[in-house]
């Protein structure tokens, strides 16, 4: 008459009761193959009766003294016993507990899995049903049970540089059935008690276990970005989905993804001229807030194949430094920065001319031009000047010197000629002997 299908669940005892009799027993099966039960004129003495009212009850106060999965149903050991001697874990899954699957899973691919056509009535999962023509069966009622699935975490935490993408999460299952998936959510917070089921987290990926119970999703979109000074964590929680009705089985287990900061770097060279012989370059590695990285590695290379772990070098030749900046926790992850050293030696531009003393004790007066420079005048007796046009009376040699801003010099020098008479008439034209100058780098 009937058929009630559960795949996997061998060994659970079912009894028919005739609800015309006041609902006396009149058989009993234990499932087999898979799951399996018949209750007909074989299996019931007595034989059904046609168009009859019967009960088919599962007392659900043996589920928990059984140990059921999808290859079978086998009763749980005695403390101290074998089971208890495989190990810890094992003989902590003897405590499994079961419960009545919901009715209209309809929304599953293959809904029968875990849609339970029973009610439950006291300690009973119970289905009334009315006997059909002689030879006819019906196979749509199940009586589905299920046990707390178990889901594990692979790793607690899993470390990750700034910005490189997160490779894979893994979890292991354990009591999942056909239908189960794990799912994998990530919260910017962590969760306690069932709150990782509810919503405000981001759904990475839903996966099905393998033929280990392994669930792995790859390549899970997780921001790996981190602009603070510090270590920021996301949480990741590995959930059963579609997610149990009864929240005692609504297992979690928690993946802590650590990303270290970012790094940024800046570096300034400088410039080389002819009172400044070396610069220091400076470099300075940044968290991305902004603060300082105490932790960075430095390392710079240039011209003539200079090569420094300082953090600011002492150099002297001009041309573009690079500096590259990294954090020991993430040897591959690093970034760089250039600076430049430059170099200004350009010596002023320089014009001078000299003069002729027109007569005995008169004056003369020099003369020289250097564009933005500075000047200073020396000749005979001491004399020094920093005038243009200098008034000079003794005859003689007189440098002069033009200095640029940078510190670049050129000198020349210019003739003072004396007269070539004694007249100390005053009417003489003093005659200037041009000085041609060429410029020196």
């Amino acid at each position: 008459m009937q058929d009630a299908y559960e795949p996997g669940i061998d060994g659970i005892v079912l009894t028919l009761h005739d609800m015309e009799n006041g609902g006396i027993q009149i058989g009993t099966q234990t499932t087999h193959d898979g799951g399996q039960f018949y209750f007909n004129n074989t299996t019931v003495p007595g034989g059904l009766l046609y168009n009859h009212k019967y009960q088919i009850r599962m007392d659900t106060l043996q589920l928990p003294k059984l140990d059921i999965t999808l290859g079978g149903t086998k009763p749980i050991g005695a403390p101290g016993g074998r089971l208890a001697a495989r190990g810890a874990r094992q003989a902590s899954s003897s405590q499994r507990y079961y419960w009545l699957s919901p009715a209209n899973r309809s929304n599953f691919t293959d809904p029968g899995l875990r849609d339970s056509d029973a009610r439950l009535v006291g300690g009973s999962a119970v289905i009334s049903v009315t006997s059909l023509d002689a030879g006819q069966n019906d196979f749509t009622n199940d009586l589905s049970v299920y046990s707390c699935p178990e889901v594990v975490a692979e790793k607690d935490t899993i470390g990750i540089c700034a910005g490189i993408a997160l490779d894979s999460i893994a979890a292991d299952g354990n009591y999942l059935s056909r239908v189960d998936s794990v799912r994998f959510v990530v919260f910017s917070s962590p969760q306690s008690g069932t709150a990782m089921y509810g919503s405000g987290g981001t759904v990475l990926g839903t996966v099905k276990a393998d033929a280990n119970n392994r669930a792995v999703i790859y390549h899970p979109a997780i921001s790996t970005v981190n602009t603070s000074s510090a270590v920021t964590q996301q949480y990741v929680y590995v959930l059963i989905y579609p997610i149990p009705e009864n929240q005692a089985c609504r297992q979690s287990s928690e993946t802590v993804i650590q990303i270290t900061p970012s790094l940024s770097a800046t570096a300034t060279g400088g410039e080389l001229n002819c009172t400044v012989k070396q610069v220091t370059l400076t470099g300075q590695a940044l968290y991305g807030d902004g603060s300082k990285a105490t932790n960075a590695t430095y390392s710079w290379t240039g011209p003539g194949s200079f090569t420094s772990s300082l953090q600011n070098p002492i150099v002297s030749v001009e041309g573009t430094y690079t500096l590259t900046i990294s954090n020991p926790a993430c040897p591959s992850s690093f970034t760089t920065a250039t600076a430049s050293v430059t170099s200004d030696t350009v010596v002023p531009d320089l014009t001078a001319g000299g003069a002729g003393l027109p007569c005995v004790n008169c004056s003369a007066t020099l003369f020289a031009e250097a564009p933005g420079a500075t000047l200073l005048w020396s000749g005979p007796n001491g004399f020094t000047s920093t005038e243009t046009e200098p008034v000079v009376t003794i005859p003689g040699e007189y440098t002069v010197t033009a200095t640029g801003v940078k510190g670049c010099t050129i000198s020349t020098t210019v003739e003072l000629l004396p007269s070539d008479n004694d007249d100390p008439c005053m009417n003489h034209v003093p005659v200037c002997v041009p000085i041609t100058i060429r410029r020196v780098r």
